[in-house]
């Protein structure tokens, strides 16, 4: 497996490494001993020849010679900390050498490796089957033999383990407040239900402090046929089942008799996060699953009443939670609750007299569009991620950036508010057109952002604030301008609850930039109001703007 990880891994790596020639060519480079053996005589300073040459070696089923040429690279740094003990670890399992295996495995584990499952089912390791030290290492031990405290116990263990390895903010911190939450919680397991244990791992999760960072139930959960959006102005609901339209725009004030400003401050100890924005983006999900709001102590059953406020007067409703694989979603057949189709979904603002233009091609990755009476580029960037029929971002910008160069454009507006990240490698082509076009001037550039603007797209609008002359305007991003950031996958073996955990720090701005968000200097809060009559302020705003 060393081949298609150490292709993998290069592809991840930091920039410098992805873009070298040597990597950029490796795939079509036959595997040379000789070759890369001249390349490491030559130039013994750069770590990508010694990492071929081990690899040559692999290839060539020379295990042990293949050692000495990656513990080499591994001291020049050639990649992640992790990467070179794996790979000396497959080489000495392949030599025979266990015990070796198993010390360099643990090493890499140790130090950050990422993908458990990839060392649970490495060919590379079949000789490390049957040793118990190396099922611990993995995380793949047999526990259906555990009893219910146990088994919990033994996840907590494990996630804690994950977290003290992996988590940036945990690493790098001397805050014991995760520990202490998790001795607490062990000696709590046996006097609490499945619910409430699964709860406070949530919590546990949430108190690492970064929106990256969570764990969820392992098991599927009924949900509302309603869909809540947290406004600045309160809950909403905003799209329903066909058999609840009529609900469409109330706001929701109590939850089975409970203010919802009592409810908010218990979701919020469930979401990690940089600021109260993600908060708002994160806590809907939460609302619709009545098996959350019964183990925080708001409910019971799959029934919830909800109190809300419509045209002046208020009402309460009672609704019932269906299990579905879709969110939010309920209807009856044969005495049974199931989802109704995504397209019959009712949404609030298909009621409106008009589609502003950020809703006019929300399901589109990028888009833009000329408003000629405005002399106006309006661009909307929703993820960072190549479309898949479409140009590529890095197409698309250089086709933008001509059109803006060859036309009467006075002012383009970049519109980030519903962007939650992706690949930040891609981002590049957008920000280099914008430091090098005519509008990257004081009141010709501006970008929108919100509660949505998230990991990569937060990297895309923190480099755009640092190195050009725009002007934000909406809302507060959902992150800080530097973060710990990255998706990296796990799951718990006993109760198959599953999450990711951020171990890289984005430093997207200065060092010393320690703000949880960029704030806009154009403030427009999109409201309710706004969301229901199909207005959008912020773009009002932003043509109305006289430069300082």
């Amino acid at each position: 497996m060393l081949t298609a990880l150490i292709a993998a891994h290069l592809i991840f790596s930091p920039v410098h490494l992805a873009t070298s020639p040597v990597v950029a060519s490796y795939a079509q480079a036959e595997s040379s001993e000789a070759r890369w053996l001249k390349r490491t005589q030559e130039n013994p300073t750069d770590p990508h020849n010694w990492l071929q040459l081990g690899k040559a070696r692999y290839d060539a089923k020379k295990f042990a010679e293949a050692i000495p040429a990656l513990e080499k690279a591994d001291e020049l740094g050639v990649s992640y900390p992790w990467d070179m003990p794996y790979f000396i670890a497959c080489c000495y399992a392949l030599d025979g050498k266990k015990d070796l295996a198993l010390s360099n495995l643990e090493k890499a584990i140790n130090a950050g490796f990422r993908d458990l499952h990839q060392a649970q089912t490495d060919d590379d390791f079949k000789s490390l089957r049957g040793e118990k030290k190396y099922h611990e290492l993995v995380g793949d031990e047999d526990v259906s033999h555990l009893s219910k405290a146990d088994g919990w116990r033994y996840d907590l263990r494990f996630f804690m383990r994950e977290l003290h390895r992996l988590d940036f903010r945990y690493i790098h911190s001397r805050d014991t407040k995760l520990d202490e939450m998790a001795a607490r919680l062990e000696a709590d397991i046996p006097n609490l239900t499945d619910e409430q244990i699964t709860l406070e791992f949530m919590k546990i999760g949430a108190a690492a402090g970064d929106g990256h960072t969570h764990i969820r139930p392992g098991r599927p959960a009924a949900v509302l046929p309603v869909r809540f959006f947290a406004f600045p102005d309160g809950l909403y609901i905003h799209a329903t089942a066909p058999d609840h339209a009529d609900l469409l725009g109330a706001k929701v004030i109590a939850m089975n008799g409970h203010p919802m400003d009592e409810i908010w401050p218990k979701v919020a100890d469930l979401v990690g996060r940089e600021n109260s924005q993600w908060l708002r983006v994160q806590a809907p999900e939460y609302f619709q699953r009545p098996w959350t709001l019964n183990a925080m102590g708001f409910g019971a059953g799959n029934k919830v009443t909800l109190t809300i406020e419509q045209n002046g007067a208020k009402k309460d409703v009672s609704l019932e939670a269906a299990m579905s694989g879709q969110d939010s979603t309920h209807s009856h057949k044969d005495g049974k609750a199931v989802a109704p189709p995504k397209d019959e979904w009712i949404l609030l603002r298909s009621k409106a007299p008009e589609t502003p233009l950020t809703f006019k091609k929300r399901e589109k990755l990028y888009w833009y569009e000329y408003l000629p009476d405005t002399k106006t580029v309006y661009f909307q960037f929703n993820g960072v991620q190549n479309q898949e029929k479409g140009p590529s971002i890095k197409a698309f910008s250089e086709e933008m950036f001509k059109f803006i160069d060859s036309h009467d454009v006075d002012r383009l507006i970049v519109d980030t508010r519903w962007n939650g990240g992706g690949n930040n490698f891609l981002n590049k082509p957008l920000l280099l057109g914008l430091i090098k076009s005519k509008v990257n001037e004081n009141g010709k550039l501006f970008v929108i952002t919100g509660q949505f603007t998230f990991s990569a797209a937060q990297c895309f609008v923190s480099q755009v604030e640092r190195f050009t002359n725009a002007i934000f305007a909406g809302e507060p991003t959902g992150s800080s301008p530097n973060f710990a950031g990255e998706s990296i996958p796990f799951s718990l073996p006993y109760s198959h609850m599953s999450g990711t955990i951020s171990d890289l720090y984005w430093q997207n701005s200065v060092a010393m930039d320690h703000r949880v968000w960029i704030s806009p200097k154009i403030y427009v809060p999109y409201t309710f109001e706004s969301y229901r009559t199909g207005k959008d302020p912020v773009i009002d705003a932003i043509l109305a703007y006289k430069p300082d």
